[in-house]
């Protein structure tokens, strides 16, 4: 696998705190993903664990083994508070290409799954379509976002993929 694809997941799975935007642009009407997601430490604890594991990250043979070395090292970091109402407290690969976000939300009040939904998938495979996520749109990988309530009920979730 070549450094690049290894970079490209690398941007990829740490793409969940996109997933912080969505649903802090759903409570509010500003834009401030690069300055925020930049400024996080839970961002640069995660970069920081990936790193880590750069060495096996390079020697991974496959998509799939490469998700599995990134899922360990990101489970070292979680749960991880993204934003005021996002904890990602989960993270999975598998089976085959996909890798899912496990998330708990909090204080939205009632939010319906459609509301949820509607509000988040735009911006969902915005990111999986940009050039952030491109390693995971040519591996096929398939992002899955599951979004629960704080007594882990499950509020709904979102499968994006290369052909979303």
């Amino acid at each position: 696998m070549n450094a690049k694809t290894i970079v490209g997941i690398l941007v990829g799975v740490l793409a969940f705190f996109g997933a912080k935007y969505a649903v802090k642009h759903f409570m509010s009407s500003g834009d401030e993903l690069p300055e925020n997601i930049r400024n996080n430490p839970a961002y640069a604890e995660a970069v920081d664990a990936i790193e880590k594991d750069q060495d096996k990250l390079s020697q991974a043979e496959s998509v799939e083994e490469a998700l599995k070395i990134t899922e360990g090292s990101l489970k070292n970091t979680l749960p991880i508070q993204v934003d005021e109402y996002t904890r990602l407290v989960d993270v999975k690969a598998g089976p085959g290409k996909l890798f899912t976000y496990e998330y708990t939300l909090s204080g939205l009040g009632e939010i319906t799954a459609e509301q949820l939904e509607e509000a988040m998938r735009p911006e969902l495979e915005k990111q999986y379509n940009g050039p952030g996520m491109r390693a995971f749109k040519r591996g096929k990988v398939v992002a899955l976002y599951r979004y629960n309530d704080v007594d882990g009920n499950l509020i709904t979730e979102i499968r994006i993929g290369p052909k979303e």
